[in-house]
């Protein structure tokens, strides 16, 4: 027992005397990417909730297919924000899925 205690407090001495000089420790790594991804994110959104008016077999335009969508994203952005006619006819996107699609045309609705 008294082997393990000054064990334990052995390596807590040389643990908080590494720790004392904070100079040398590595800086923490922050992973920043917070790229929105089309095919991981806008994709499954818009699948999920728009193609059923919006698909290559729907009324109106083919949302499913990137380069309409990339094209028509300005209007994409004003429907589901509630400005002219809401879409998804079904109901409000979630405003984490709005959110999204935002940032990814503020990000340059990338096919990525």
């Amino acid at each position: 027992m008294k082997k393990t205690l000054l064990l334990i407090s052995v390596v807590a001495s040389l643990f908080t005397s590494c720790l004392s000089d904070k100079g040398d420790l590595p800086k923490p790594i922050v992973l920043s990417d917070t790229t929105v991804h089309y095919n991981w994110t806008i994709k499954p959104i818009i699948f999920n909730n728009c193609a059923s008016c919006h698909g290559s077999a729907g009324p109106q335009s083919d949302l499913t297919n990137f380069t309409t969508l990339q094209a028509d994203t300005t209007n994409v952005v004003l429907r589901i924000t509630g400005q002219g006619a809401i879409m998804p006819q079904s109901g409000p996107l979630s405003s984490g899925d709005i959110g999204l699609i935002k940032t990814w045309v503020k990000q340059g609705a990338l096919p990525n």
